[in-house]
């Protein structure tokens, strides 16, 4: 994927000082990933982007709430006990928020190159978790790809939750494990048995509620099978 030239989205976004653009990180039709510079620290600022086809009042009020949400569940889940990256400033009038930059590579690098020992990664992200579906948040997109493994402590840190929500259901927590099982299973399928049970023995040793949310993930899957059934 191109992305646009930092002056090309300088056009459209707005950062305030003392936040410096230095350049573009990712681009997606809902946000913008920049890297930053802010009181001398090394940063990542996610701006959400106006959406023209909105009404302007409603698409201004959607953007704050969205941005707004997904910092609280960032600062909540940095409370619960999960590595989140430190949130420095928000800016709920220009729709972003300002975050401590994490050195490091996804998730997916490591296990896909077998970098080193990867399953240590995926029992400490199952414990993580267990404590973030605990204390009442789901990420909402738990992909290989949203877990960020930091260069200098080899600890994997949640990326990403604008699809997050605070949620006590079980429905809800057995969704979070199907989004990550079904990455094992299609991205990394030759080791997706041995990461899943790493994952799950961590989640186990970390939430009380484990077992119920599991059996439910077991439900949730049936459900899937006997409707692609339906449809041959």
């Amino acid at each position: 994927m191109n992305l646009p030239s930092l002056r090309d989205v300088l056009s459209e976004v707005n950062l305030l000082p003392p936040i410096e653009p230095i350049s573009v990180l990712d681009y997606c039709a809902e946000a913008i990933l920049i890297r930053t510079r802010y009181l001398n620290r090394e940063c990542v600022t996610k701006v959400r982007l106006a959406k023209k086809y909105r009404i302007k009042q409603l698409d201004e009020t959607i953007r704050q709430r969205r941005t707004v949400q997904e910092a609280r569940l960032i600062v909540a889940a940095r409370h619960a006990g999960a590595n989140t990256p430190l949130i420095l400033d928000l800016d709920i009038y220009n729709h972003s928020f300002t975050m401590l930059f994490i050195e490091g590579v996804p998730l997916r690098e490591i296990i896909d190159k077998e970098l080193f020992d990867y399953l240590p990664l995926l029992h400490s992200l199952g414990e993580q978790l267990g404590s973030l579906h605990y204390s009442g948040i789901i990420h909402g997109d738990l992909t290989t790809s949203n877990v960020i493994v930091e260069e200098g402590t080899k600890l994997p840190y949640f990326i990403d939750f604008g699809l997050g929500r605070f949620s006590t259901a079980i429905e809800d927590h057995a969704t979070d494990l199907l989004v990550l099982k079904r990455t094992l299973e299609s991205t990394h399928f030759h080791f997706w048995e041995t990461s899943w049970s790493a994952f799950l023995e961590g989640y186990l040793f970390r939430n009380p509620n484990a077992k119920s949310v599991i059996k439910r993930l077991g439900k949730i899957e049936q459900r899937g099978r006997h409707a692609s059934k339906k449809d041959i």
